[in-house]
């Protein structure tokens, strides 16, 4: 086919925009056949009658991909801890998301049913690891925080407060080296702050005082440092057990108090370690008042 009536300098990119309309409409219409490679098209061939397309590679979602993969589609996505898709690994094609009413989700994180309020509040003057999320329920899932709201009243004293991950159990922290090795993986990273919060034996560590991880040498043991980046914490006696908790957000309270409830965002949400509680602390007794806060977030892979 061709188009009539075309202009001197006009027709050749007037065919051209026509025959590469064509040539889409072509790949899109993927063969139920073998695949085969994309086919290289002359401009004798674009001229002529146009020339079938497909493309080569998986295009399931949650697949790895090989070539390069059409995948035009919408993947309705989950509604329940229990089905969330834990299965994406690095190189895996995936679906764009839609609701059950094929709308496109452009939600942040996930779907509706998937996101949490929680409500806490506790007084200045316990000392003791307290729950401030559940866990998911379902292995592999976390919490995810993307913002606290916390108001006060006026405090006695001005102190930290900190959000933690879940409990480790750590079996021990040797002495000569300062490895610590825990009884289940710990998911920790390089640079994370970890308190330890019971101690049993050893000399060289303190409990609630803030450490870095300076070294991962397994998923279940990991040096630390007084500060981030610095040098290993060795003890001189060696810890048969102790407790302990990645410090995923820490924040000082002054005397004054928050009468009026501040929103602290996360742009990248504070992720927890799989089907754990999140759990607050107030290292040292304020004193007095109180603490409200209002824990925003949802539960994802």
């Amino acid at each position: 086919m061709g188009i009539q009536n075309r202009q001197i300098g006009q027709s050749v990119e007037a065919t051209n925009i026509w025959y590469v309309a064509k040539a889409v409409e072509r790949l899109i219409e993927v063969t139920a056949a073998a695949p085969t490679s994309f086919v290289g098209l002359t401009d004798t061939q674009l001229r002529a009658t146009p020339v079938p397309i497909s493309a080569t590679g998986a295009t399931a979602h949650s697949a790895a991909v090989s070539g390069n993969p059409v995948y035009v589609a919408g993947k309705v996505l989950p509604t329940t801890i229990a089905t969330v898709d834990a299965t994406l690994v690095a190189g895996d094609a995936a679906g764009a998301p839609v609701t059950s009413g094929n709308q496109l989700a452009v939600k942040p994180f996930g779907t509706a049913e998937l996101d949490f309020t929680s409500i806490f509040s506790s007084v200045s003057t316990t000392v003791t690891v307290q729950q401030l999320v559940p866990v998911s329920g379902v292995a592999s899932i976390r919490n995810y925080i993307t913002s606290l709201v916390i108001n006060t009243d006026a405090i006695g004293a001005a102190g930290l407060i900190w959000f933690l991950d879940g409990a480790l159990t750590i079996s021990s922290i040797a002495i000569t080296t300062g490895l610590a090795t825990t009884s289940a993986a710990h998911d920790l990273k390089v640079g994370d702050a970890f308190v330890f919060t019971a101690l049993a034996g050893g000399t060289g560590v303190t409990a609630n005082t803030v450490y870095y991880v300076t070294s991962v040498g397994s998923a279940t043991t990991f040096n630390f440092s007084a500060s981030n980046g610095g040098s290993n914490v060795v003890p001189s006696v060696a810890y048969t057990g102790t407790t302990g908790y990645r410090v995923l957000y820490q924040t000082k309270l002054q005397t004054t108090g928050i009468p009026t409830p501040v929103t602290i965002n996360f742009p990248t949400p504070l992720r927890g370690n799989a089907n754990v509680v999140t759990n607050f602390l107030i290292p040292t007794s304020l004193t007095s008042g109180s603490i409200f806060i209002a824990v925003n977030g949802y539960r994802g892979f």
